[in-house]
């Protein structure tokens, strides 16, 4: 069962990698090439610092782990795009970034790989603000329900490794992609039944 769940997880996330490429080389999303460098960054660096702490898995942390690869595909498919010629922080954006530079500082000087992962978590939940915040305001719906639900979906199947696996930082990284995107869907209902 553990094994099914990694490669349904692995299978949906590089489907939906080329899925939402496809939406972005078409214009039907405009995703914030700011929003994408700070996600794959936090992405990268919890990657990264789990990989480090003494119990790491690929399996059991499989959302972490197909994160990576989705995540740098956006964004490689945003610059291909030309979102360079869109790259602009806001303030937020650049406090995500000063809190990423003091988490990354603190990972160098105290070499506390689970603090920095649990701590980039709650930078990455934070991450989703913008977002959500667009959904609140938004007239229309600019995000795409399929790429969002087979998110949702993923999160929740990727829990069963990290929870048969007794992995605590890939319990975290699951249930923390589960909590978020549900409530980015609930705000892109929100904006459907409101137009």
């Amino acid at each position: 069962m553990k094994k099914a769940a990694v490669f349904t997880v692995a299978f949906l996330m590089l489907g939906m990698c080329m899925y939402y490429s496809v939406l972005v080389f078409r214009n039907e999303v405009q995703p914030k090439l700011a929003t994408w460098i700070i996600l794959d960054s936090g992405v990268i660096i919890s990657f990264i610092s789990y990989r480090l702490t003494k119990k790491h898995s690929l399996v059991d942390n499989i959302a972490n782990t197909t994160d990576v690869v989705f995540g740098s595909g956006i964004l490689v498919a945003i610059l291909f795009c030309g979102g360079w010629n869109g790259l602009r922080f806001s303030s937020f954006d650049v406090w995500c970034l000063a809190a990423m530079a003091a988490i990354l500082t603190f990972w160098i000087i105290k070499r506390n790989h689970s603090a920095t992962n649990l701590a980039i978590q709650a930078l990455m939940v934070l991450g989703y603000f913008p977002t959500l915040k667009n959904l609140w305001i938004a007239k229309t719906n600019p995000e795409s329900f399929v790429t969002w639900g087979v998110m949702w979906f993923v999160c929740i199947i990727s829990l069963y490794p990290a929870y048969k696996g007794k992995n605590r930082l890939a319990v975290v990284y699951a249930a923390r992609g589960i909590i978020m995107v549900f409530i980015l869907i609930l705000l892109m209902l929100r904006v459907e039944f409101r137009s």
